[in-house]
C-alpha cells in the first residue's frame, strides 16, 4: 500500500507540474502499439463504477429494512430521552433508560466499553462483584450481537456487504494496474491521469467531477487528438462534462 501511495503521488506531482505544451509528444505517441491489456483494465475500471453504486444502494436498503436498534446509530442516550454521540455499529440496547443523574448513558455498548467498567467498578466493589458484573454484561453483549445477526442475515446484509467491497477492492486493484502497466500511449497516459484523480480525490465508484479531476481539463483535452477506441469516447465525455461545469 505505502508504494502505491508513493506511485500515485508521484504520478499526481508529475501531472500537476507538466506544461501543457509539452502534452503533445504524448499525443504524438498514438503510433505506438495500444496495449490490449490496457483497453481491458480500462473497460473494467469504467463499468465497475455502475455496479459499485447499484451494490452500496443494495446495502442501504438491506439496512434502512432493520429494526433501528440494529443499524448503525449514536452511541449515547441523553436526558430526555435524545440519543447522541458518534455513530457505532454496536447494537443498542433498548432496555437503557435516561439517565436520572449525569448527561448521558451508553446505549451501544462494545466491549472496550465493558471492560473499562470492570477496572472501575473493582475499585468501589471489589473484585469479586465486579467480576460478576463483568462476566454477566459480556453475556448481555453476547446475547445482542447474536440478535444483531440474525436480523442482518434475514435481510442478507452480510452478502450484500461482501459483494460491495469486492467490487471496490476490485476497482482498486483494476486502477493499481492501470498506473503500473508500461504503456506510454495516449490513451494510457489519459487512463492514468483520470486514475491518479481516483485515487487522488474520488475513491471507488464512477468518476465524479466534483473531486478535483477539472484540474486536468486542458491536459485531457492535448491528448485527445491521440485517443482512440472506448478510451477516446469516455475522455471525450468527461472533457465536455467538466466544460458544461465550468
Amino acid at each position: 500500500m505505502t508504494a502505491l501511495i508513493t506511485t500515485r503521488r508521484a504520478i499526481m506531482a508529475g501531472l500537476a507540474a507538466a506544461p501543457i505544451a509539452g502534452l503533445p509528444s504524448f499525443a504524438g505517441a498514438s503510433s505506438l502499439r495500444l496495449s490490449t491489456d490496457l483497453d481491458a483494465l480500462w473497460s473494467e475500471f469504467i463499468s465497475l463504477g455502475p455496479k459499485i453504486v447499484d451494490a452500496r444502494a443494495r446495502v442501504d436498503a438491506a439496512t434502512d429494512a432493520m429494526p433501528a436498534w440494529v443499524k448503525p446509530g449514536p452511541k449515547y442516550i441523553a436526558r430526555g430521552g435524545r440519543y447522541e454521540g458518534k455513530i457505532v455499529d454496536e447494537p443498542m440496547d433498548e432496555t437503557v433508560a435516561p439517565p436520572e443523574i449525569g448527561d448521558f448513558q451508553i446505549v451501544r455498548r462494545s466491549l472496550a466499553d465493558a471492560r473499562r467498567q470492570y477496572k472501575f467498578a473493582q475499585n468501589w466493589a471489589g473484585a469479586a462483584c465486579a467480576k460478576k458484573n463483568y462476566v454477566a454484561e459480556l453475556r448481555e453483549l453476547a446475547r445482542l450481537r447474536m440478535r444483531q445477526r440474525t436480523e442482518m442475515q434475514k435481510v442478507g446484509l452480510p452478502e450484500l456487504e461482501r459483494s460491495r467491497d469486492a467490487l471496490i477492492d476490485r476497482q482498486y486493484d483494476v486502477a493499481s494496474a492501470i498506473l503500473d502497466i508500461e504503456d506510454h500511449s495516449s490513451n494510457a497516459v489519459a487512463a492514468k491521469i483520470i486514475v491518479a484523480g481516483f485515487y487522488q480525490w474520488m475513491g471507488p465508484g464512477p468518476i465524479d467531477l466534483d473531486d478535483g479531476l477539472d484540474h486536468f481539463t486542458s491536459a485531457l483535452a492535448a491528448l485527445q487528438p491521440g485517443l482512440t477506441g472506448q478510451i477516446a469516447v469516455d475522455v471525450a465525455e468527461i472533457h465536455a462534462r467538466c466544460e458544461g461545469q465550468s
